[in-house]
C-alpha cells in the first residue's frame, strides 16, 4: 500500500519536475535521480511522526510505531528508520531476517538499531 502511494506521489513530482525543467532550461531535470528517494523518505518521516505514528499501509494493517521507551517517533527518527529499513533489506537481508527469528519481539536489525517497536493498535485499544 505504501509503495503504491509513494510511486503515485513520485509520478506527480516527476511530472512537475519535467515541466519545471523547461522553465529552468533543463536545470530541474538534474533532480530526477533524487526524486524517488526524497519522496519515500519524506513520506516515511511525515507519516511516522504524525498523530497516528504510522504510514497509511500500517494504518490499514492496524499497527503503529513507537520508540522502545514508549515515546512517539519524530520526523528525523522516521527518516532514519526508513533509511535503515532500505539498507538492511538490500544489504543485510539474510542477516536481518535471521535476527528477527531469534529476537523475542520479532524485531528486525533496523528496529534494534533505532530502538523502535511496531505495536498492534487494536490490542492497545483493548487495554484501555
Amino acid at each position: 500500500i505504501d509503495l503504491v502511494i509513494v510511486v503515485l506521489l513520485t509520478t506527480l513530482v516527476y511530472i512537475m519536475t519535467f515541466f519545471l525543467g523547461f522553465l529552468t532550461f533543463g536545470l530541474a531535470w538534474l533532480a530526477f535521480g533524487l526524486i524517488y528517494p526524497g519522496v519515500a523518505l519524506v513520506y516515511a518521516g511525515l507519516t511516522l511522526s504524525g498523530l497516528r505514528a504510522a504510514t497509511i499501509g500500517m494504518r490499514v494493517m492496524d499497527i503503529h510505531m513507537i520508540t522502545w521507551s514508549g515515546r512517539r517517533v519524530d520526523f528525523i527518527l522516521g527518516v532514519l528508520h526508513a533509511l535503515g529499513f532500505y539498507f538492511s533489506i538490500v544489504a543485510l537481508t539474510p542477516f536481518s531476517l535471521a535476527v528477527a527469528l531469534f529476537e523475542p519481539r520479532g524485531r528486525l536489525v533496523h528496529d534494534l538499531v533505532f530502538g523502535t517497536v511496531i505495536v498492534d493498535t487494536q490490542a492497545e485499544r483493548q487495554n484501555f
